[in-house]
């Protein structure tokens, strides 16, 4: 006995000390161990706190332990582990997880039933199983396979509720779909489902094309009854975008046709509404449309917006002088051609004040200047149509041209009518603005210089093949190499490489430069100097040797008078000035000048050497008066200076029988002579 009771002891003891360490489940062993012999109450509550405390160790363990089994598939293990965990922790998601694993493994019962229904081709008996699996566990799989069975079973309605909620995983369930949505008679949808399917398969196309074909006579069914404009505006459009796809000229062209017809629709609302700015978006759609109704349209839409904002200034412009010289359009003025006229003038002079609204605008100033541009172009235009009896409907603003693709066929009316422009420039001018660089022709114009540069520039130049947009890519050169020159930027030269070209083609453009040159002060000569010498090398054309030689000339006298060449160097310049150009007055005047102010320089120099008969002989050789005027002047002088020297009688009477001598080979009969003569006598000779 005493020996069972020292066991319980050992027990006991080894109980709380596991108990004080905190080793709860082991300790809960032995004081159950130890209360089966001795039932103390004292036991029992250590009993019952190792319980408590151990409850969280157990549960935990029991979840490990489901989660263990799931991982192996064992769906009733895990089940009744997660149920033991349950019952020792307060965790609300064990209950949850318990009714998800439940659900799941009648789930997978009824999917077992449903493959084998399915594989019996059973496809109603199928698709209620996976329906009743779907709602067990709400796995989209079971949902996607019940819809699939429903395809099968041709029962297309009830498919298409379910795939409608399924989130269709694969190009199969879009297929599908599709393919139900099909026999539903929802053709549009169906398509609009494909587009996600990225598939080249001929079978594939060939029935899509088929599809478009019914959705379309839907679309018009839809379109007669006239239910939901806007509807079938939108749907109209989409199967325009698959049916230029396809490459369907049919369908497209038909498809067309109800698309402007329900944006006409659907404008005539908003404009009652007084909704311009609603107009704009469908008037955009239909910006390829050359019909007089939509370009008057858009003209009158442009018109009641530019009052309020002159953002749509620009867009006006490009419609209302089309609208207005259109022939369709105007036939509707009057019967009278004397009255269209004064009526286009009117209708001009309210887009004038239209612009007028925002004087301070720079949008309003560049209107303005688009605007004086284009009543000349299209005045233009219109007077070449006229004189070759055309059909006066592509008459039309350059941006309007370029919108409708006009661009090339009013060229070749102005190419064909190049006798009917006043000069070679009107004619490229004309021409310039409905060229590829337009763009840039209309920045020059209205003093934008740089912008107008920048448009050239990005033209590639070896693909131009029009004389149109070389002429305007020159002129745009030319016109920024001069503001370069003005800015003293020192590779200008560069932007001067076509003008050559362009004085060919436009002599007129020539003969403005020339003559404004020839009106420059002096400092402006000095920086034009460079720039025609190297002009005049490219094209030594008469108006560019005459201003050329002109220039230097005037610049040489400049330099000299500013002691930065000599007489020799200002000789050279006039000389080289001459050959340019000898018919020049000025440098013919100013060669004879300098000739003249060399040669009496000569003469001087002699003189004071007392080379008497040298100079004597330069003054009898030269062409000029002025020099042998001069050398008489010397003389006289040199007689006053022997005169009044202080020179013996006799040296003075050899200095002067020495110029006597001279002055008598120049002009034996000039009045120094006599003088002279007179001082000699006076002297006793």
């Amino acid at each position: 006995m005493a020996k069972t009771k020292n066991k319980v002891d050992i027990i006991l003891k080894r109980a709380e000390k596991l108990f004080k360490a905190g080793n709860f489940l082991s300790a809960e062993k032995k004081f159950e161990q130890a209360q089966k012999q001795l039932n103390n109450i004292k036991i029992a509550q250590k009993l019952e706190i190792c319980r408590e405390k151990t409850k969280s160790v157990k549960g935990k363990d029991f979840v490990e332990k489901g989660h263990n089994a799931l991982k192996k598939n064992k769906l009733p293990e895990a089940i009744a582990y997660f149920q033991q965990a349950e019952k020792l922790l307060n965790e609300s998601w064990l209950s949850d997880k318990i009714n998800d694993l439940q659900h799941k493994l009648t789930g997978d019962k009824i999917s077992s039933e449903a493959q084998e229904a399915e594989a019996s081709g059973e496809y109603i008996k199928a698709s209620d199983f996976y329906t009743r699996a779907w709602e067990k566990n709400k796995n989209q799989n079971f949902l996607l396979k019940s819809a699939l069975c429903l395809v099968k079973a041709r029962s297309y309605q009830k498919a298409t509720a379910l795939f409608d909620k399924s989130n269709l995983p694969d190009d199969n369930a879009i297929y599908c779909y599709g393919f139900a949505l099909v026999k539903t008679g929802k053709h549009y949808e169906a398509l609009k489902l494909w587009e996600k399917l990225d598939t080249r398969d001929k079978r594939f196309v060939e029935q899509k094309w088929r599809i478009l074909s019914l959705a379309c006579s839907d679309v018009y069914d839809s379109f007669k009854s006239q239910t939901d404009i806007n509807g079938v505006h939108h749907k109209a459009i989409d199967l325009l975008s698959l049916a230029n796809v396809l490459g369907d000229t049919k369908l497209i062209a038909m498809l067309e046709g109800i698309c402007t017809y329900c944006k006409l629709v659907l404008i005539e609302t908003l404009w009652e509404q007084k909704n311009f700015v609603g107009i704009v978006d469908f008037l955009l759609q239909m910006a390829h449309f050359n019909d007089p109704a939509i370009l008057a349209l858009n003209a009158k839409t442009y018109f009641h917006l530019s009052r309020e904002k002159s953002s749509f200034l620009g867009p006006m412009m490009t419609y209302w002088l089309t609208a207005i010289y259109s022939n369709m359009i105007s036939a509707g003025f009057s019967d009278n051609p004397d009255k269209i006229e004064k009526i286009q003038h009117r209708l001009i002079r309210l887009s004038e004040e239209q612009i007028n609204r925002h004087q301070n605008s720079r949008r309003a100033i560049y209107a303005a200047s688009y605007l004086a541009i284009e009543k000349k172009l299209l005045k233009d235009i219109s007077a070449v149509y006229q004189k070759q009896n055309q059909c006066s409907n592509q008459i039309c603003t350059p941006h309007y041209a370029s919108i409708l693709g006009l661009s090339d066929t009013i060229l070749d009316v102005i190419k064909q009518s190049k006798q009917e422009f006043k000069n070679p420039e009107h004619y490229l001018e004309t021409g310039g603005y409905y060229s590829r660089a337009g763009e840039g022709l209309y920045a020059l114009k209205t003093g934008d210089v740089k912008k107008a540069l920048s448009v050239v520039e990005a033209i590639e130049t070896s693909s131009i093949e029009d004389e149109f947009t070389h002429y305007v890519v020159r002129l745009v050169q030319f016109e920024f190499g001069q503001t370069a020159l003005k800015n003293n930027e020192k590779s200008y030269l560069k932007y001067f490489a076509l003008t050559s070209k362009l004085f060919e083609s436009a002599p007129t453009i020539e003969k403005r430069f020339t003559d404004r040159i020839l009106q420059c002060s002096d400092k402006q000569l000095l920086s034009y100097e460079k720039l025609l010498i190297f002009l005049y090398k490219q094209r030594p054309s008469d108006p560019i040797a005459e201003v050329c030689s002109f220039v230097m000339t005037q610049s040489a006298i400049i330099k000299y008078n500013r002691k930065k060449i000599n007489n020799k160097q200002m000789k050279t310049v006039v000389e080289k000035a001459l050959k340019i150009y000898p018919d020049n007055d000025l440098v013919l005047l100013t060669q004879e000048n300098v000739n003249i102010f060399l040669e009496n320089e000569i003469i001087c120099n002699a003189m004071d050497k007392h080379k008497l008969m040298k100079a004597a002989r330069l003054a009898r050789q030269s062409t000029y008066p002025e020099v042998c005027d001069r050398y008489f002047e010397l003389g006289e002088q040199m007689l006053e200076q022997i005169s009044t020297s202080d020179l013996d009688i006799t040296n003075q009477k050899i200095y002067l029988h020495d110029l006597l001598k001279a002055c008598i080979t120049v002009d034996p009969y000039h009045s120094v002579i006599d003088l002279i003569n007179e001082e000699l006598e006076f002297l006793g000779d």
